[in-house]
């Protein structure tokens, strides 16, 4: 394995003033929860901010009419917000959430990027607590991941379950000091988050496995914030069938070679 050179942080990011932030959000067959997302991107863009915004919607190949609602859903936003860039991504076929991420993050203009889910488990409006804490960051050189594991969050214990038998492997196998890899809010400095998506072996639901295995064989941190989550209707994930599946692929990532 040949030694990877640890990439300069972007900023010191000690003024919430500085944050440029693009919002990257996948989305697959989301005609029926649209109006959630819709709803959430637009209770976030009322909200009170200090910084800049850009959304960024991916449609992951869906096979309903999510991209014609993308399209429409940017045009409205330009009109109600002609300040908020918005961008529409569409890719041509299903390549899973990892892929519709790594197109978001190509097109980001911000210096910070958030990932977040169609289904805002998490509202959009949890990115302003977060910024509230920057102030005690000394540096950039972190991501910041969303932990379900408070009593703001509401887990069915099948997903509790899951979530610490996943969590204990992540680290035991990777090392990677978190307790909840898997929620979908992530914050990442633009630097750092376009090498990491840049070359991505897992597209799928475990690509954040290798995002943070990377980030930790970088010698950036990865911190935990609290967050807001609360299961919606419509999941794609099947709790019984998929964490075998997600098993296998971090198999696959941990014996597979290293590299960018």
């Amino acid at each position: 394995m040949s030694a990877v050179k640890k990439i300069s942080p972007l900023f010191k990011q000690k003024y919430t003033s500085a944050l440029r932030l693009s919002i990257v959000i996948p989305c697959y067959n989301e005609s029926n929860r649209f109006p959630i997302l819709k709803n959430g991107v637009q209770e976030f863009l009322h909200s009170h901010r200090s910084y800049e915004v850009e959304i960024i919607l991916v449609n992951d190949g869906s096979a309903d009419n999510t991209s014609s609602l993308l399209k429409r859903f940017k045009n409205d936003i330009q009109l109600e917000f002609p300040e908020t860039a918005v961008k529409v991504c569409d890719l041509e076929k299903n390549q899973g959430k990892g892929a519709a991420l790594q197109e978001g993050v190509k097109t980001a203009s911000g210096n910070w990027i958030l990932t977040v889910d169609a289904d805002m488990a998490t509202p959009l409006t949890q990115m302003n607590d977060w910024v509230s804490k920057f102030d005690a960051i000394e540096d950039s050189d972190s991501i910041y991941i969303g932990s379900r594991r408070n009593k703001n969050s509401q887990n069915s214990f099948l997903r509790e379950v899951l979530s610490k038998g996943f969590s204990f492997i992540n680290k035991t196998m990777f090392g990677i000091p978190a307790n909840d890899t898997q929620c979908g809010f992530k914050l990442y400095p633009s630097a750092l988050a376009k090498v990491l998506f840049r070359k991505m072996g897992e597209k799928g639901w475990a690509h954040d496995v290798e995002l943070l295995y990377k980030v930790r064989k970088l010698g950036y941190r990865i911190r935990s914030l609290d967050v807001h989550w609360q299961e919606v209707e419509g999941s794609k994930i099947n709790v019984l069938w998929d964490p075998l599946r997600m098993f296998g692929a971090i198999l696959k990532i941990r014996l597979s070679r290293w590299f960018y």
